[in-house]
């Protein structure tokens, strides 16, 4: 995915546009997110979280929430993404 613009400005520098290339990547990358992770089964920080949001914020449609336990891994220097292997038959 290229960032193209059809009002191209000559101020414009490599570098914003290498910064564009890349937020676009970023925007259409999949989320982070605990349920994908390596070590959630394992995770402390996972396992209080989750019970404290439903607790405080339970009553709430999940538009409405400030955020769910899963967002967390977009924080977490600890976050490995989980490669889902397919079972055959």
């Amino acid at each position: 995915m290229r960032y193209t613009n059809t009002e191209y400005s000559e101020h414009e520098s490599e570098g914003y546009r290498q910064d564009m290339n890349s937020a676009l990547e970023e925007k259409y990358r999949p989320a982070p997110s605990c349920l994908k992770c390596i070590h959630m089964k394992t995770c402390v920080i996972f396992r209080n979280v989750q019970p404290m949001m439903e607790s405080m914020f339970g009553m709430l449609k999940e538009k409405d929430r400030p955020f769910t336990g899963e967002d967390l891994a977009k924080i977490c220097k600890e976050y490995e993404h989980r490669v889902e292997e397919e079972i055959t038959k």
